[in-house]
């Protein structure tokens, strides 16, 4: 049994697709040791999309517990879910109230 998780909607599936063309998805929950977090996700092509537009306008960037994987789909989703709790990087992230 492990101590985090990955929560995603049920309908994530189908979709997929569809995020992963985005390049974002900000409505993952990660489970860990008794903790929550809500994660985005971006991949490096709308990460820095994003940046540009905000420094364009306000001159910063601000993103909690940001994710930045190759590509929006559960495998990399899971995979960064994973190497954050057996990191312990997740000691980091802003947890939900």
């Amino acid at each position: 049994m492990t101590d985090f998780e990955l929560s995603l909607p049920d309908d994530f599936d189908k979709y997929a697709w569809e995020l992963k063309s985005k390049g974002w998805y900000d409505h993952a929950v990660m489970s860990c040791k008794g903790n929550k977090y809500k994660l985005s996700f971006y991949d490096p092509v709308r990460l820095a999309q994003e940046i540009q537009n905000e420094l364009s306008s306000v001159d910063a960037f601000l993103e909690d517990n940001l994710v930045v994987i190759n590509t929006i789909d559960r495998s990399c989703m899971e995979k960064a879910v994973k190497y954050l709790a057996l990191t312990g990087r997740y000691k980091s992230l802003q947890k939900m109230t």
